[in-house]
């Protein structure tokens, strides 16, 4: 039988789009908006427009490729830490703010991203893409159906102590979901966080405050060096806390 050049070109572009889809995730649909969290104190929050399918690509979390010194100068600059930075890897973090220290939610919605507070529960799951010969990237994903409405809620990291209380995360649940969700998005990894992240050990970096800065009261701790262990477990790879997502705030 005659094939059609409409079907070759048909045959040839999926055959592009299931190689790219080795690359990067197909993201969506999911329509999102950044609004007044339910979470007290949490400032703005992200939201789903519409009702969203389990195990959707929402997007990647975008902003500057930065490491741990340039993020420690970032930090001394505009005055406060709460620049929402994923770790990417050895010495290596995306950070959605813009040069100020702000997030800006038609540049950067998935950094709005909150965590649930103890009543409520989690519905997105961050993952990591890895492509050969490409930049990392860290792409956030619903775990669930999600109605119109709802608050998109994420678990920031397993590991690290929060001031605040938060449901709990289920570990071992996120992984099950995590190979599931690799089985429709095969360029997304199930680990999490990546292991080199976790054995790595970042090189030297610089103090979060000047040595003059650091003069304090007998007895008061110093804060973390940017890159270190300590650093690691007080801020997680996602650091996103609950602030007031203020951009005329320090």
């Amino acid at each position: 039988p005659q094939v059609s050049l409409e079907q070759i070109v048909g045959a040839a572009l999926n055959m592009m789009a299931a190689d790219a889809s080795l690359v990067r995730p197909l993201i969506g649909p999911a329509q999102l908006e950044v609004r007044d969290s339910t979470v007290p104190g949490a400032g703005f929050g992200l939201f789903a427009k519409e009702d969203i399918e389990p195990f959707v690509v929402l997007g990647e979390y975008v902003g500057t490729r930065t490491n741990y010194r340039e993020l420690g100068e970032k930090i001394r600059r505009v005055g406060h830490d709460n620049l929402h930075v994923f770790g990417l890897g050895p010495d290596a973090v995306m950070d959605p703010t813009d040069d100020a220290g702000c997030l800006q939610p038609d540049r950067t919605p998935l950094a709005f991203t909150n965590e649930p507070s103890p009543e409520g529960s989690f519905n997105v799951l961050a993952m990591y893409s890895t492509p050969a010969g490409g930049p990392r990237g860290v792409y956030f994903v619903t775990s669930c159906h999600v109605t119109a409405g709802s608050e998109m809620f994420l678990c920031y990291g397993y590991d690290f102590t929060r001031e605040y209380a938060i449901a709990e995360p289920d570990p071992a649940g996120d992984a099950a979901l995590r190979r599931a969700i690799c089985a429709k998005h095969p360029a997304l990894r199930p680990d999490f966080p990546l292991l080199d992240e976790v054995t790595a050990t970042p090189g030297p970096a610089p103090e979060l405050y000047d040595a003059g800065e650091r003069s304090r009261e007998e007895g008061d701790a110093s804060p973390p060096e940017v890159g270190t262990e300590e650093w690691r477990n007080d801020l997680s790879d996602v650091t996103l806390p609950v602030p007031v997502y203020d951009s005329d705030s320090d």
